[in-house]
């Protein structure tokens, strides 16, 4: 399927995020500021960072500057306002509190314990249970949607 989504292949720090969740419409209509390049860990290539408004998005799958505006305006366009979900991963109490309390329709937040009773945050059970404690939570989600 089409990417629909601005923010696939990139990601922004749980604190970024919910602020950019709080006024979704207001920043999609910020432009995009080249802040800097930092190194993909995994892959070991240069990645672009930019600014949207307050936010840090990094471009962690793009290998330029013009790549990533070119994805992000690009799918900018396709959003689907009347058919979002919005989606994260965190250990942070605080965060899932407030992720919680979003008021859009679809949402999920995976999180690595058990425990919780709203129906929009979803423990990760083989993180849980996991034999390797080296695996990260966000490896998880991720290998979850492949």
């Amino acid at each position: 399927m089409r990417f629909q989504s601005p923010f696939i292949n990139m990601y922004i720090e749980n604190d970024d995020y919910l602020r950019l969740l709080h006024d979704l419409r207001g920043y999609i209509k910020e432009p995009l500021i080249y802040c800097n390049t930092e190194v993909n860990p995994v892959e070991k290539f240069d990645y672009p960072v930019f600014y949207l408004g307050d936010i840090k998005l990094h471009m962690n799958h793009c290998h330029s500057i013009e790549e990533g505006e070119t994805a992000w305006y690009k799918r900018v366009e396709r959003i689907n306002w009347d058919n979002l979900l919005v989606m994260m991963y965190t250990h942070s109490d605080q965060c899932i509190k407030e992720f919680n309390q979003l008021p859009f329709k679809k949402k999920v937040c995976f999180v690595g314990e058990e425990g919780y009773t709203s129906p929009s945050i979803i423990p990760v059970k083989p993180y849980i249970e996991r034999k390797n404690k080296n695996t990260k939570l966000w490896e998880y989600v991720l290998s979850m949607a492949a």
